[in-house]
């Protein structure tokens, strides 16, 4: 089972290329944000898709081939819910696209930490161990967000043999794999990140915004090998001469997990 995800970056090439690929998502689900100026391009995928958007805030959406179904749960602002069956498993997918940091890194970062809280609560609700929160999360990998026990608790590593909860002050809580982010920097086999942006004052211009966190329960199932950036789709690339993300597209690369 193949999950997919891409910010549109509002740009209706995005999905006229995802309409011409519709061979490839026959057996997956491909979750979407940023589409709140070309809705009516995003609705026009129902004519291959099974497809939910939020039409209220625009900003997340989920389709799936024909030999896929997924249940829509809920929809917030910055983030829906759905679920969906694998392997005899309830899966709870969150799909999200937070905030971003150009108007108020402090202000984003409130709303995010908001948002995790919300998310968890969520989880908690439906009692399920088998989680996948994928998106573009507005911040780099490296964040407490990511990192702190009290947030998201996500590693860039993953073994069957580590424990899939961790304990801090007597307080158990569930981890999760964040494979995207162990494809950090070029030693990965493919970009080194998600989003390229040139700071006059930072040495750093790629960033990985774009990530997928795996319940630990659920990574098992994982297949590291095919989790990765998309360069292209088909045999469209999505990549410039210089291999950053061609904005023909979107300012953002796509990116793949896949189970087993």
């Amino acid at each position: 089972m193949r999950l997919y995800y891409w910010n549109l970056n509002n740009n209706v090439q995005s999905v006229r290329l995802l309409k011409q690929s519709f061979g490839l998502f026959s057996n997956a689900v491909f979750a979407f944000s940023e589409f709140w100026d070309i809705i009516e391009s995003v609705k026009s995928l129902e004519e291959q898709y099974t497809v939910w958007h939020d039409v209220i805030h625009k900003r997340t959406g989920l389709f799936s081939g024909e030999d896929f179904s997924f249940v829509p749960e809920s929809a917030y602002r910055y983030y829906s819910v759905h679920s969906f069956v694998y392997n005899d498993m309830k899966i709870l997918l969150f799909v999200v696209h937070l905030r971003s940091q150009g108007h108020s890194e402090v202000d984003a970062k409130t709303c995010s930490i908001g948002v995790q809280r919300e998310i968890d609560a969520i989880i908690k609700q439906h009692d399920c161990p088998h989680v996948v929160i994928v998106g573009d999360f507005n911040l780099p990998h490296f964040e407490q967000l990511f990192l702190n026990f009290c947030y998201f608790n996500a590693t860039n590593y993953y073994s069957k043999d580590y424990d899939n909860h961790k304990t801090f002050q007597g307080e158990s809580r569930l981890k999760y794999y964040n494979p995207i982010s162990a494809l950090n920097g070029d030693m990965s086999n493919g970009p080194p990140g998600t989003y390229y942006y040139n700071i006059a004052s930072q040495s750093q211009a790629w960033h990985t915004f774009d990530q997928a966190l795996i319940s630990y329960p659920l990574a098992k199932y994982l297949k590291k090998t095919e989790c990765c950036v998309l360069t292209e789709i088909g045999d469209t690339k999505l990549v410039t001469k210089h291999l950053r993300p061609d904005k023909k597209f979107s300012d953002h690369l796509p990116i793949k997990i896949e189970f087993v």
